[in-house]
């Protein structure tokens, strides 16, 4: 503990024989913004919704989701950081 710093992660994992339903979520989807991780999902055409991602696990090939997201969803896994900085450049967004 001596070698951490604030604001520094370390994850640790613990095996569990019970299964798990969920999501992997790619690395380069996840947009890391005031201390939470978040992901761009498609709302409509031409429209996305930030969403919080709610304790990812991280995993060889990105982070495991357990609920947050659905089936068949649309979660967008290139261009996520210009769809954040898009929405935080509009007029009234909350920086």
């Amino acid at each position: 503990a001596i070698l951490l710093s604030v604001g520094l992660i370390q994850s640790a994992h613990i095996e569990t024989k019970s299964e798990q339903t969920g999501f992997v979520v790619p690395r380069g989807a996840i947009i890391r913004f005031r201390g939470s991780d978040w992901v761009y999902v498609r709302a409509g055409p031409g429209a996305f919704e930030r969403r919080l991602l709610e304790s990812p696990v991280p995993e060889a090939d990105g982070f495991f989701v357990a609920k947050g997201l659905s089936v068949g969803e649309e979660v967008v896994v290139r261009g996520a950081a210009a769809l954040f900085a898009a929405e935080q450049s509009a007029p009234g967004a909350a920086l």
